[in-house]
């Protein structure tokens, strides 16, 4: 593995410490499973909506950095599976994905996560442990059970992961009092995430018509409302069993979509290996099969900027991979970002060229 500059390190700590956003309170995210059919909606809200799709390979040889917690054992690994991920803030940092095997990790904010304190495991970021999961897992058991050997840094942005796999198995991380917290087969009723904790958003379901209470379902856009409209309609997907899983899927997500800062809407189709996206900025909807990419590693690796206007199948349109696209990426992102527009040009040169220092595995 190449060597890199430390002014990455810091880069990195300045990207994920930080910063407090008034648009943090955002996304939804889902699994619906009828029958054979499989999908996962997703829902990004942030302040800006710059993002590219991409391409990642395997047998790529990865060591993890961890400016914030420098006393902390990096992990290493080579990665297992390809993926394709939403990358905003440039490439190795997802915000979610899917991999060839059909797992999928999505990330939301949570205000009262806590990540665990330093101990003997080595230890990565938190946008970092989705490519990592992504790259070396295909069930969601496997997914919790890496908490055994490896950990986030302790000082990461508050997250947490929505997780499925392609035999429909889903879970709920997250990180509480410093230790991982999870929800899944009969622990979860409703496989939907937003902004609250699982725990938060079933009891606050249980107060509503159709679930025991006698609340009337609000069309509001805070988090707790999204996750019961999400709950609701995913609890009655049977009556519109007719209409096409992928387009209910994105009506499940107009229904939980914020006016002011919904930028992605995402459908993973997991039993077709395919993915169904579309941008506030480009609504029509595109999409792409994974069979029609090579994640072989020597092979160069593709992307394509989310903000295509190309539609329909856009796979064939993905292009070459390169550091000046990643510098492009990461440039538009950090600019647009409030609270980042003073990270200096020559720290985001670093970062752009960070996934130069990621190698193929040596025969």
């Amino acid at each position: 593995m190449k060597k890199f500059s430390k002014s990455i390190l810091i880069v990195s700590l300045l990207i994920f410490l930080v910063h407090i956003n008034p648009y943090l309170d955002a996304c939804t995210t889902f699994c619906l499973k009828y029958g054979k059919n499989l999908v996962f909606g997703r829902n990004y809200d942030w302040s800006i909506g710059h993002g590219f799709v991409m391409v990642n390979k395997r047998s790529l040889v990865k060591r993890a950095f961890n400016s914030s917690d420098s006393s902390a054992k990096p992990v290493e690994w080579i990665s297992k599976y390809g993926s394709i991920t939403f990358n905003q803030y440039g490439k190795e940092y997802p915000m979610g994905g899917m991999n060839e095997a059909g797992l999928v990790v999505e990330v939301m904010w949570l205000d009262s996560t806590q990540f665990p304190a330093s101990d003997e495991r080595p230890a990565l970021g938190e946008l970092p442990w989705v490519q990592y999961q992504l790259d070396n897992f295909f069930s969601v058991k496997e997914v919790i059970n890496s908490d055994k050997s490896i950990r986030i840094v302790t000082n990461s942005q508050p997250i947490h992961f929505l997780v499925s796999d392609k035999t429909g198995q889903t879970a709920t991380i997250e990180f509480l009092d410093g230790k991982m917290v999870y929800h899944t087969e009969k622990n979860l009723p409703f496989k939907a995430l937003t902004n609250n904790t699982y725990d938060d958003s079933i009891k606050y379901l249980n107060d509503h018509k159709g679930f025991g209470g006698d609340h009337d379902i609000s069309s509001s856009e805070e988090s707790l409302d999204r996750f019961v409209r999400t709950a609701n309609m995913l609890k009655n997907y049977k009556k519109a069993k007719k209409k096409d899983i992928v387009d209910y899927a994105f009506s499940v997500l107009e229904s939980s979509k914020q006016q002011r800062s919904t930028q992605w809407s995402i459908v993973y189709d997991m039993k077709n290996m395919m993915v169904h996206f579309k941008t506030k900025r480009a609504p029509e909807i595109k999409i792409f099969k994974f069979k029609d990419f090579d994640f072989s590693c020597p092979t160069p690796s593709k992307v394509i900027n989310m903000h295509t206007e190309k539609i329909g199948d856009i796979g064939p349109h993905f292009v070459e991979y390169s550091t000046a696209i990643n510098r492009e990426l990461i440039g538009a992102s950090f600019r647009g970002t409030e609270f980042l527009k003073q990270i200096p040009d020559e720290a985001l040169d670093q970062l752009a060229k960070y996934p130069e220092s990621i190698v193929c595995k040596k025969k």
